[in-house]
């Protein structure tokens, strides 16, 4: 890494620096450099490092697979929560109850 050194830095903006600094509890330097780049902007998009990040990160992850079945188990508790908490009791079957928010009625205008 490089080495940088300001001169003449005016006293102000010094003191705003440290304050700064002491507020993000950074030292001098890292605020200096952090308030560098925000005033610089986003760095150029690379997109064969950003895979490479991807990839990495896709590494660690613990590999899970979910299945059809999976999901539609998962499904079933999560309606019989909503059937809760709407206040209605589940009907026989969990797959054929109406599960839209109450005053939504079916195409033919009938209400729930």
């Amino acid at each position: 890494m490089a080495t940088l050194t300001l001169k003449q830095v005016p006293d102000d903006l010094y003191q705003r620096l440290k304050e700064r600094a002491a507020a993000h509890r950074r030292s001098l330097n890292n605020e200096a450099i952090t308030c560098l780049e925000q005033a610089m902007g986003p760095r150029r998009f690379d997109r064969q490092s950003w895979l490479e990040e991807v990839r990495a990160l896709r590494r660690q992850a613990p590999k899970v697979f979910l299945t059809d079945e999976m999901l539609r188990k998962a499904a079933i508790p999560m309606r019989r929560l909503r059937l809760r908490v709407r206040g209605s009791r589940p009907a026989a079957g969990d797959s054929a109850v109406d599960l839209r928010p109450p005053g939504v009625g079916r195409l033919s205008g009938n209400r729930g």
